[in-house]
């Protein structure tokens, strides 16, 4: 004989109503046990809750529909619970990228989460939390994003001092080398073999050619990662100084995942304007005058294949 299940009358525990996680714990009911212990109450405090709403996959529409202003208040209040000795110092990191990311355009705000850092210091242990590669990444990346160049240089070199990233950013100045690697920009990241973040790689170019340690020789290792985003970000970087890429070529072969200059397209336009710097395209603003190209070229030199 058949007969159907009532789930409020069989399993009376499936039934019951979910408890209100911000709310007090009920009081745990009489017992005749004289030496029953106490239950422990498990659930999870407010500012738990609140920070995982930040890092939960699953809650990542949540986090879309959130604005800077919640951005703000959520880092402040991981900070105030490290500080309290209530979350780790990963924690912060992890509240304080996504903080700034939600911050967009607003980048006096996106300063605010990063500076908010220099109070992350626990009451108890004196552990202080310093912002790593990826915090770096994200304040670079939202000033470069907001054609705040100056910031975006000013940050990276911030980076350096901090020893975040390598003093040399990648450069290898006896080989004319510019490797974007992690392992050769970043500060311990020795066995990383994928690339930096594209718009950090555009600030060390940016910054490379304003001091003049890169040229028209230099070779870009950018790899070959995903998206390619490196390989993209230094292609264009290279334009808009008038240097046109190419891949060079081994064996017969491109080898993708580097650029040099152009050198035959480049002599060519060289020939064109005739040293004439009304005629370096208009694509580029900070592009060298053609008389240095042709002294950095010096007789010609054929640098890559």
């Amino acid at each position: 004989m058949l007969t159907t299940l009532d789930f409020t009358r069989d399993f009376p525990a499936l039934g019951a109503p979910l408890p209100d996680v911000g709310a007090e714990p009920a009081a745990a009911a009489p017992t005749h046990e004289a030496d029953a212990a106490p239950r422990r109450d498990t659930r999870k405090p407010r500012w738990h809750l609140a920070f995982h709403a930040t890092s939960s996959p699953g809650a990542s529409a949540l986090r879309r529909q959130q604005g800077p202003g919640q951005a703000l208040a959520r880092n402040a209040a991981t900070v105030q619970a490290f500080v309290e000795g209530r979350c780790t110092a990963s924690d912060v990191l992890r509240v304080t990228v996504s903080g700034i990311a939600h911050c967009g355009s607003r980048l006096a705000d996106a300063r605010a989460c990063f500076d908010e850092l220099d109070r992350a210091v626990n009451s108890k242990t004196g552990e202080r939390v310093r912002p790593d590669v990826s915090v770096y990444n994200a304040l670079i990346s939202a000033h470069e994003r907001a054609g705040q160049h100056d910031l975006a240089t000013r940050y990276l070199n911030h980076a350096v001092e901090r020893e975040v990233f390598l003093p040399s950013l990648g450069r290898h100045g006896t080989r004319n080398e510019l490797n974007l690697h992690r392992q050769f920009v970043e500060t311990g990241a020795k066995l990383a073999t994928n690339g930096i973040c594209a718009d950090v790689a555009r600030v060390i170019f940016r910054q490379q050619f304003d001091a003049g340690t890169i040229n028209p020789g230099t070779l870009f290792i950018v790899g070959s990662h995903g998206e390619n985003k490196i390989m993209d970000a230094i292609r264009e970087s290279m334009d808009a100084v008038g240097w046109p890429a190419c891949h060079p070529r081994h064996g017969g072969r491109p080898n993708e995942g580097c650029w040099v200059v152009d050198h035959a397209l480049l002599r060519h336009r060289m020939t064109e304007a005739g040293n004439d710097r009304r005629h370096v395209p208009p694509s580029t603003p900070r592009a060298l005058p053609l008389r240095a190209f042709g002294e950095v070229m010096g007789s010609g030199t054929a640098f890559i294949g």
